[in-house]
């Protein structure tokens, strides 16, 4: 499945270590999931899935407020 995503504005590796660590949220499409994030533990940063056909993922750095439960 990493081989197929893309991420716009930042390196996939961010992605890969989201994924790596099951950090991952539903509902999936195309059996890519809808959310990846990925934490240093100052920031969280969420993939929003924009285009399944392309695989190709937006990224928003969160604000600690909206940091998804379980996520540091």
């Amino acid at each position: 499945m990493g081989e197929r995503i893309r991420s716009a504005g930042t390196s996939s590796d961010e992605v890969r270590a989201g994924l790596a660590a099951h950090l991952v949220g539903g509902p999936w499409v195309d059996g890519l999931p809808r959310y990846i994030w990925y934490s240093t533990g100052e920031t969280v940063v969420e993939f929003r899935l924009a285009d399944p056909a392309q695989a190709r993922y937006v990224r928003y750095e969160l604000h600690p407020s909206e940091w998804p439960e379980g996520i540091r």
